[in-house]
């Protein structure tokens, strides 16, 4: 990295086509659509290119390298998520939660255990699971911190998988 931040163009493409396997084998370990690994990858080697000036050489690279490897991962399981929030789910569809990574139930039955949860309960899992707000949003919105809406999200959401 030293030397493609150097401006040697021969050793940036070295570096990138032996980095591609690597992330690769990073990000299919999280994520199992083949295609959006693809589409991971590329948003990685497009986030080298573009931070590769706040490389520092006396660092160590891989800490660097997974770091932005890492990110791109979750900012393609948020963006997910927000789009599933937004899509229409049938009684059959299945409810994927961040925060509840076994799939729990049918929407007909997840919608009946959240009818039975006090109103604060219900709304935060309306605004963080339902429309894809982040907690920080939701939070404001509900008068709470952030740490105290995850962890009632949380034991929420465990409650729901237990009872169902």
């Amino acid at each position: 990295m030293e030397r493609a931040q150097k401006g040697d163009r021969g050793a940036y493409s070295e570096l990138l086509t032996s980095l591609t396997p690597v992330i690769r084998g990073f990000v299919r370990k999280r994520i199992a659509d083949e295609s959006s690994v693809d589409d991971i990858c590329q948003d990685v080697l497009l986030s080298i290119h573009l931070a590769r000036r706040t490389y520092l050489p006396s660092k160590p690279f891989k800490p660097w390298l997974f770091t932005i490897t890492r990110r791109r991962v979750i900012d393609h399981q948020r963006r997910r998520f927000k789009r599933r929030g937004r899509e229409l789910l049938d009684d059959g569809a299945i409810l994927d939660l961040e925060h509840a990574p076994n799939q729990i139930a049918s929407m007909a039955d997840f919608i009946k255990a959240t009818e039975k949860l006090p109103e604060k309960k219900r709304e935060a899992i309306r605004l963080v699971h339902i429309e894809g707000k982040s907690t920080r949003e939701a939070a404001e919105l509900l008068g709470m911190n952030e740490t105290g809406l995850r962890v009632m999200l949380h034991r929420t959401i465990k409650g729901i998988k237990e009872q169902l």
